[in-house]
């Protein structure tokens, strides 16, 4: 059983990476070989290559035109073991060393389409951060052999957090975030890190694919960062409890048997909402698979695990608050109208936002702010601006 803890650059899909090494050290490894076969023709002989293909491997570059500029050559991964493996058996040394010092001095790599990682961290070690890139990957990402992986939030804090865990876990990551037009933004990253994750941990990113067996390995730490990108993608903090909702019951059913088994969270049963606004095919709606974390089980979900999403993180914290305060002190009618006022003269404000400042549940606070709106003193100003945005309150002028 592989050992989910690194992974080397020689446990890389080899027909789908692409390598380029240090230029220092492509020179000496070249030079090496070389100096065995004597000159380019030999050595491209050996490597089944064109006389031309080998000599651009070997200066690390070739000109596409003319105007002679030049383009990085990148050493499909494949044939980079077939030289180390030549190499080898030149000098008589073990490939375990050469392989060493070849991965020591990679300087990026990238898949057939994408963008690449440079001053990349190899080998890989699976961080707590890693299988939450994993989590968001599977929730909200997106990719196709022949074009660029992206992962898709209308939450910029959540993209930032998902940069941040790539560089972290794999090196100087190139990206492009897109917002523009009526689509949600998304972030472009490197197909070479979907290719990689896919090939060590049997994971898949697209369709109905069930719950990936290597978080039944990883440690609890592991496990949380995970459900929390989960949580964060496919989440919903309600006035009661959380619910987490999906296309993959699979999926559903795992994320239910670590909660309940690893962290002793309660959750309900799984159950089905129809999906106007999703199809798998044309003409279809989607059936939709949810569950809820309990109520009960909210101290143990925010102590564990929790969200990174601001909006979610808040609400979260206001379900604890108004757990902690039990049923005892209620706000009055005229507490409660005292206290909105004083928020909406600083302005528009929506009965979440005005929830979270009095401790509130939004469904409870939204029953004063009607007897509020009959009363004249508030009204609403239509919804916020984005998808499903919520009511906007103001005062009476």
């Amino acid at each position: 059983m592989n050992d989910y803890r690194t992974i080397h650059l020689w446990e890389f899909p080899e027909d789908k990476i692409f390598v380029q090494l240090e230029d220092s050290y492509r020179k000496q490894l070249f030079g090496e070989l070389l100096d065995k076969f004597g000159n380019t023709w030999q050595l491209s002989r050996a490597l089944c290559l064109g006389y031309t293909t080998t000599k651009h491997m070997i200066d690390g570059v070739r000109y596409r035109n003319e105007d002679k500029l030049n383009e990085q050559v990148h050493c499909r991964l494949k044939l980079l073991k077939k030289i180390a493996w030549i190499h080898s058996e030149l000098y008589g040394e073990k490939q375990c060393a050469i392989k060493s010092e070849i991965e020591k001095n990679v300087s990026s790599y990238h898949a057939l389409s994408g963008t690449q990682i440079t001053e990349p961290k190899l080998p890989i070690v699976a961080r707590p951060e890693l299988f939450r890139a994993i989590g968001h990957v599977i929730a909200d990402g997106t990719w196709t052999p022949r074009s660029s992986a992206r992962y898709i939030n209308s939450s910029i804090e959540l993209i930032e957090r998902f940069k941040e865990d790539l560089n972290l876990v794999f090196g100087n990551v190139e990206t492009n975030y897109i917002n523009k037009g009526s689509h949600t933004p998304y972030l472009i990253f490197p197909t070479a890190i979907v290719h990689v994750l896919m090939d060590k941990y049997n994971v898949k990113f697209s369709g109905v694919n069930g719950f990936p067996n290597i978080m039944n390995r990883i440690p609890n730490r592991h496990k949380s960062y995970f459900l929390q990108a989960l949580f964060d993608d496919e989440g919903f903090v309600h006035d009661s409890n959380i619910q987490i909702c999906g296309l993959d019951r699979g999926l559903l059913e795992g994320v239910k048997r670590i909660l309940y088994d690893d962290f002793h969270i309660n959750t309900g049963d799984i159950a089905y909402y129809q999906d106007y606004h999703r199809t798998k095919q044309h003409g279809t709606i989607s059936k939709v698979a949810y569950f809820h974390v309990l109520s009960e089980g909210i101290p143990r979900y925010a102590s564990h695990i929790g969200f990174q999403h601001p909006k979610k993180k808040d609400r979260l914290n206001l379900l604890l608050a108004i757990r902690k305060r039990g049923m005892r002190n209620f706000l009055s009618h005229e507490e409660v109208k005292e206290r909105v006022i004083a928020e909406l003269k600083n302005g528009p404000k929506t009965a979440p936002e005005l929830a979270v400042k009095l401790i509130l549940t939004a469904r409870n606070l939204r029953d004063h702010l009607y007897v509020l709106e009959k009363k004249n003193e508030i009204r609403r100003l239509g919804k916020r601006l984005g998808k499903g945005g919520p009511q906007l309150w103001s005062l009476n002028p």
